[in-house]
């Protein structure tokens, strides 16, 4: 009753719409009204979520309604009744078995021990026979966002689906989630969750990237038009070093191809089927030398995850958390190159003697920020920033510089951003006035996404 109400008043909010002209709206105006209608449309997904939960149950159960009426699932009947896709009815159902999540409240329990130790200590309460109590129950962090639209359909599903695949610390990787995920972008709050995943639960984590291992596929087919469709999946393992591949072949194209007419350039898809070709090509003929970009697949890990054999490391250009048993797999190749946290000194400095960082300094910028230090695009796609420009005496060191994709690169050199590193290595970024008048310091994204 209580969300049916909220969602009455929100439509209520929205009578002087009848009366706006979109046309001639201010981008403020606009967004204003965008807000307002969101608002109502995450209402009304509360008030619908339950009974698509009670469909699906009819589906499930021996009346098979869903398919009584015509149509293969739960999911398709709504779409159809609604108007929305299919995905998002499938996702009402996750919000409504969510909504009715609940954990169990631990009562408090007396330390009788440390009671004894106390002076004036009341006594402690005699022990009551054991007898078989129910765990008292309320609703779960999760379900108390879903309930109260603190957070959309699209992220409490992904934080749903990463505890339904967990087996140890769902609790603590719920309230972790809930906490942090409000004004998360999706892909941001993916990144966290298979980050906490697998902080949490590392047996699982490993269980699973070893079933995704097995699950690998690569397929062909053709299409109707007469060219030949791909689709697959790779596990982190394989990906590491494909990806690194195709990578390097984008970078050195691109750079390539900046002072061609437009007509003549290729895209980046373009170019990742030309990579492919070549890459055949010379597998045919492989007696022959090649001349493109070597590539090294680089693997980080901390010393102790290592020395324990338990924990995770992450791949550069790959989001995804990799287990110790993918890592051990990997680092049997010689192109993959395990760099390990706490490991031997690098020289890290070489002052004003070089204008671009040694492939020393850039393994180490990247052990520190894991991606661009700004929006996290992966380290293949970033380059070592000077923070005091080299051009007005800065020094070609880890201290003196960070990684940047093009475009965060383009806004720190025009828009008036700064950054600074500390004494324990923490980078953070200034923004100009004109995006924050208080000019807070933000988190580099290494920080953000940790888990």
């Amino acid at each position: 009753m209580d969300a049916l109400t909220s969602l009455n008043e929100r439509v209520q909010a929205l009578a002087g719409l009848a009366d706006v002209d979109p046309t001639v709206l201010s981008g403020d105006a606009a967004l204003g009204w965008v807000r307002s209608i969101g608002e109502v449309m995450r209402a009304a997904e509360t008030v619908l979520a339950p009974f698509a939960v009670r469909l699906e149950e009819l589906t499930d159960g021996p009346s098979r309604y869903a398919r009584w009426k015509g149509f293969p699932s739960a999911a398709a009947l709504i779409a159809h009744e609604t108007g929305i896709s299919h995905s998002q009815a499938h996702a009402l159902g996750s919000l409504g078995r969510v909504m009715t999540r609940e954990t169990p409240v631990v009562a408090e329990e007396f330390d009788l021990a440390a009671l004894a130790d106390m002076p004036d200590a009341p006594a402690p309460p005699a022990r009551p026979s054991p007898v078989a109590v129910a765990p008292v129950m309320e609703l779960s962090p999760l379900a108390k966002a879903a309930r109260d639209r603190s957070l959309g359909t699209e992220a409490i599903r992904i934080i749903a689906a990463t505890l339904e695949d967990m087996r140890a610390g769902v609790a603590e990787a719920e309230a972790r989630l809930v906490a942090r995920a409000p004004g998360m972008k999706t892909r941001e709050l993916r990144r966290l969750c298979m980050n906490v995943f697998a902080e949490l639960d590392p047996e699982t984590y490993d269980a699973r990237q070893e079933n995704q291992r097995r699950e690998r596929e690569l397929i062909f087919f053709p299409r109707r038009d007469g060219m030949i469709g791909v689709k697959g999946a790779l596990d982190v393992g394989s990906a590491g070093r494909i990806l690194a591949w195709f990578d390097a072949e984008a970078k050195s194209a691109q750079g390539g191809q900046r002072d061609l007419p437009e007509d003549q350039q290729r895209s980046l898809g373009q170019i990742n089927v030309d990579t492919l070709v070549a890459l055949a090509s010379h597998a045919q003929g492989c007696e022959q030398a090649t001349t493109r970009p070597k590539t090294t697949v680089v693997v980080r890990v901390a010393e102790e995850s290592l020395r324990a054999d338990a924990g995770i490391a992450m791949c550069d250009g790959i989001e995804t958390p990799i287990s110790m048993q993918t890592l051990r797999r990997m680092a049997v190749d010689a192109e993959v190159l395990p760099v390990v946290m706490g490991g031997g000194s690098l020289p890290l400095d070489v002052g004003r003697a070089a204008r671009y960082a040694t492939p020393a300094i850039r393994t180490a910028l990247g052990e520190r920020d894991k991606g661009c230090a700004n929006c996290a695009k992966p380290l293949p796609w970033c380059d070592a920033h000077h923070i005091e420009f080299w051009s007005r005496g800065g020094r070609t060191s880890a201290r003196n510089m960070v990684m940047l994709c093009v475009g965060c690169h383009h806004r720190v050199h025009d828009c008036g951003w700064m950054i600074d590193v500390d004494e324990q290595d923490n980078v953070t970024f200034i923004p100009p006035a004109t995006e924050d008048p208080r000019r807070r310091r933000r988190s580099a994204s290494s920080a953000r996404f940790a888990a």
